[in-house]
Parts: C-alpha cells; sequence; structure tokens
C-alpha cells in the first residue's frame, strides 16, 4: 500500500514539493500546505503572522488508511552554535484523505487537491504552535511537514508515538516512528517553507520557539492582592451575625433574669434586679422606730 501511495504522488505531482534536503523520514511525495490561500510549499519565505493558525494539508492524489502530520522546526538555536536542535511544532493523527477532489485557489496557482480531514476529530498528541523564530543565530527556520501512515498502527504503538510527542524539545522523529513501531516508508508525503527573524541577533539563551510556550523560564511571582477593608457595620460586636456561631455579634435578651438589654417590660411575677425603692426605705424606718418602742417597754 506504502509504494502505491508514493507511485500514485510521485506520478501527478505538478510541483517537486518534499521534505527538506537532510530531512529524516524523507517524504517523497508532494504534500500540499496552505494558510489560508498562501502556499507553504517549496522552502518558500513566509511571513509568521500568516502561519500562526493550523494550515491546510491536501495531496494531489487520494490517499488510502489514515495519517499522522507532523510539523518540525530544524533549526532551534542552541548555547553551542552553529549545532542546532529540534522542535515539533504540530503532530495530529488521525487524517483520511477526501475522496472527491477540490479546486484549491492559493498562490501557487488554482490546483485539484483531496484535503486531509480528521473526521474522527481525534485531538493532537501536540497541539499546534505557530513558528516564532527568536533574534538568534539562525535567523530563518525550516518548517517540515511530513504525513506518515499509521493505519495499522497498534494500540501501544499510539501510546509510544503520544509519549514521543509530549517531549517537543529535541524531537526525534526516526526514533518516534520506530517506538511506534512504524516504518521508516510510512513518511509518504513532505513539504517544507522557512520563516525568517529580521534581526539583528541578540545574545541569551533561550529554547528557540520565540513564543515561551515550550521550555520557558519560570514565572514570576504575583504578589498577593491588598486585603479587602473592612465594610460597615461588619466584624464581630457590630450588629452582625457570624456563620455558624448564632448570638455573636447580636444583642441577645438576659434569660432568667427578669429584665433585658433592649428595654422590653419583664414578665408578670418575675423577679427583678436593681437599686432598692422609696417604698423599701420607708418599710425600714419603722421597723427601726417598733424596735426602739419595745426595748423602752
Amino acid at each position: 500500500m506504502f509504494s502505491t501511495s508514493l507511485i500514485a504522488l510521485a506520478a501527478a505531482a505538478l510541483v517537486s514539493a518534499a521534505t527538506p534536503p537532510g530531512f529524516q523520514p524523507a517524504g517523497q511525495g508532494a504534500l500540499i500546505v496552505s494558510y489560508g490561500g498562501i502556499a507553504a510549499m517549496n522552502g518558500v519565505n513566509l511571513p509568521k503572522e500568516s502561519t500562526a493558525k493550523v494550515p491546510l494539508i491536501a495531496t494531489e492524489q487520494p490517499l488510502q488508511g489514515t495519517y499522522a502530520i507532523l510539523m518540525i522546526d530544524m533549526d532551534i538555536p542552541t548555547n553551542a552554535p552553529p549545532q542546532t536542535s529540534t522542535l515539533l511544532h504540530w503532530a495530529q493523527t488521525g487524517f483520511t484523505s477526501a475522496q472527491t477532489p477540490m479546486v484549491l485557489n492559493s498562490t501557487a496557482g488554482p490546483k485539484t487537491v483531496y484535503v486531509m480531514q480528521n473526521l474522527a476529530q481525534q485531538p493532537p498528541l501536540a497541539e499546534y504552535i505557530g513558528p516564532n523564530p527568536p533574534a538568534r543565530a539562525p535567523l530563518a527556520h525550516r518548517y517540515a511537514f511530513v504525513a506518515v501512515d499509521h493505519t495499522q498502527i497498534t494500540q501501544q504503538g499510539l501510546g509510544a508515538l503520544s509519549q514521543a510527542a509530549s517531549e517537543r524539545r529535541g524531537f526525534d522523529a526516526v526514533r518516534a516512528l520506530a517506538a511506534a513501531g512504524l516504518q521508516m516508508n510510512a513518511a509518504v508525503a513532505g513539504d517544507y517553507f522557512i520563516v525568517r527573524n529580521t534581526g539583528p541577533i541578540r545574545d541569551g539563551s533561550g529554547n528557540g520557539s520565540g513564543n515561551g510556550t515550550v521550555g520557558g523560564g519560570q514565572q514570576q511571582q504575583q504578589p498577593p492582592p491588598p486585603a479587602s477593608p473592612a465594610q460597615p457595620g461588619g466584624g464581630l460586636g457590630q450588629g452582625q451575625p457570624v456563620p455558624g456561631q448564632p448570638g455573636l455579634g447580636q444583642q441577645q435578651p438576659v434569660q432568667g433574669g427578669g429584665g433585658t438589654q433592649n428595654g422590653n417590660r419583664p414578665a408578670a411575677g418575675s423577679a427583678t434586679y436593681g437599686p432598692p425603692g422609696r417604698v423599701g426605705v420607708m418599710g425600714l424606718s419603722l421597723a427601726v422606730v417598733a424596735v426602739v418602742f419595745m426595748g423602752l417597754a
């Protein structure tokens, strides 16, 4: 099946699109990459703004089976220039080729293509990151695309491919396919384009992705927000109830004392506590006089 797809793609290719020289696994067939009508093929230079969103992927002949699309930056700066590393920008499985062709109008001219579709809505193994080369050598970055036939992949192999895709920095496509149990000839089509940082080159280290989403530095801790000012009437002792503590902060009647703290009249027959009244003083005086008279008798 692989050889049939390769022959069909090579025979019908109207352009010499393929993975860039030196990239492995090399996709020999033409993979069509279009960003909103802007053709991203054959090493063309594109502004990064035009490549911010997921592109349309297509081929010039329908493919049989299920495919993964890998997008890899081949020119990530390191701290030992001119040595470079790689960065996985996108890994999406579950693509199938539409059986009905469509005319794609792009900057490369109109072309009849078969669009690659993710009909099963498979989630990406690595979400798309738009190109954003940093101001470090090399300023020009090559972004390689490769279509990999994974029709016969096992569940274990898919797990291995997912694990490999989780390590974006230093991504090795050959090793990832081998871990997934896929052969090199599973890469049936490819393409690439270039995005360039206009410079000047700046000193300093970084992850090379230019967007801080992969391997970036630690985030600065933010100071805690200032405490909210006390609300009028809030707090204990200011007439506000406290959840779970009934009575705290509220004036409550004094039980068993007859009197209250809020001026209510005591109930009939209840005892009262307070200073003696005028009647009590007169009674005491009469008692003293009676004792005196009894002593004289």
